[in-house]
């Protein structure tokens, strides 16, 4: 009940549930109820294709910078990606070698780059705890 008080207080000031410094015993106690704002964030950063492709460690440097800025950010519980909505979208619509020859353009290796739609999935699910299992019709047993 002390900390469904202590949740419920926060909650009514507009702190979220995740900066009110409960212990690991109190999170657990109140983790069945589902709130959203006892979960972690993923920050997800839309530039244009010359910052995710040329000048990306710039940009993250940035990123680190704006988290630092947001006041319930913590920055050892959230997480950040860069995307560009804009270089995938087109990426989307060309076939593979088309891509690789889009990006060897625009002076990157297609290797080299994170895409949105890879990495995003996985990082929630890292995030949350969550495991990877492959199944299907095709798909060995062991992996």
């Amino acid at each position: 009940r002390e900390v469904l008080m202590k949740v419920r207080e926060g909650l009514e000031e507009g702190l979220p549930a995740r900066s009110m410094g409960l212990t690991n015993e109190e999170e657990k106690s109140i983790r069945s109820m589902g709130l959203l704002t006892l979960k972690p964030v993923i920050y997800a950063f839309n530039v244009d294709e010359v910052d995710f492709t040329m000048n990306r460690s710039e940009a993250l440097e940035q990123i680190t910078g704006y988290m630092r800025q947001i006041q319930y950010c913590d920055l050892g519980k959230d997480q950040c990606v860069l995307v560009s909505a804009k270089l995938e979208s087109e990426l989307a619509e060309l076939s593979l070698v088309e891509r690789g020859e889009y990006l060897r353009d625009l002076g990157v290796e297609f290797d080299d780059i994170e895409l949105c739609h890879c990495t995003l999935p996985l990082l929630i699910k890292d995030q949350l705890g969550l495991s990877l299992v492959y199944t299907g019709p095709g798909v060995p047993a062991e992996r």
